[in-house]
């Protein structure tokens, strides 16, 4: 690490100060790069689209925003707790680089897509099963490897 400069009042801290030595906030958590626009997020409200294997839900992003999202994940259900492309961010599938945007998708507009592992990177996991992690905070940044059972 380095040494960093406080959003708040412009001080410049020592790489190992966790808050900033005039004002005392938190030192910004940096992201990792690669999950830009990615965030946890919580299933709220879930239900089936009629004729079609997809879903549509609301889910809690964290700051108090929900996204509508549409997905056929077969696991996306209300409590789950899981990795959210939102808009803008640039996902991995297939071998193709994307940029996650609103669109519709069964009839109901989607504004960000659940993630998968092999989307987020991680080795393992069901490239159809939405990511199902034991714990996390909505809005916080997704793990850099797929978290184990414990």
């Amino acid at each position: 690490m380095a040494p960093w400069e406080c959003e708040d009042c412009g001080q410049e801290n020592e790489d190992d100060d966790q808050v900033c030595c005039a004002c005392e906030i938190e030192r910004p958590v940096q992201v990792d790069p690669r999950y830009e626009g990615y965030k946890v997020g919580k299933v709220t409200e879930c239900e089936d689209i009629p004729k079609t294997k997809l879903r549509c839900m609301k889910v809690d992003v964290g700051s108090g925003e929900e996204v509508q999202v549409v997905s056929n994940a077969p696991n996306a259900k209300t409590g789950l707790l899981t990795v959210v492309a939102t808009v803008g961010a640039k996902v991995e599938e297939s071998g193709e680089t994307i940029t996650v945007s609103k669109t519709v998708v069964g009839g109901k507009p989607s504004f960000g897509m659940l993630c998968n592992g092999p989307m987020l990177g991680w080795t393992g996991g069901d490239n159809k099963m939405a990511v199902s992690l034991p714990e996390g905070t909505p809005g916080s940044a997704p793990p850099a490897s797929r978290p184990r059972g414990k």
